[in-house]
């Protein structure tokens, strides 16, 4: 393979070798992408599970110190929703590679 004359024996050989890393190279990407995509299934779960914590820990809050202590609790929930909304944009920007990648891999 490193140029110069070859055999056809050595030729062979070489075109075996190909054969076979493009064989292991099929199997490993096979397995690369089930990881990844049981990586992408754990995270939606996980988060998921923390959108829903985040709503009740909303309604909690609005539900109970925003009405008791409006003047000390205001401050902090509009920081609270300042920084949803910063998450909420990370999220949707994120979402939007995701979709970016799967429509590059889907169409090639």
């Amino acid at each position: 393979m490193a140029g110069g004359k070859e055999t056809t024996r050595q030729r062979m050989i070489n075109i075996m070798y190909l054969v076979l890393l493009a064989m292991l190279a099929l199997n490993v990407s096979d397995t690369i992408l089930d990881a990844f995509k049981n990586i992408n299934d754990s995270l939606d779960t996980s988060k998921n599970n923390v959108n829903t914590s985040i709503n009740q820990l909303f309604s909690a809050f609005e539900n109970s110190k925003l009405k008791e202590e409006p003047a000390r609790a205001q401050p902090i929930y509009e920081r609270a929703k300042q920084a949803q909304a910063a998450a909420d944009e990370l999220n949707n920007y994120i979402e939007n590679i995701k979709k970016e990648v799967y429509n590059s891999w889907r169409w090639n």
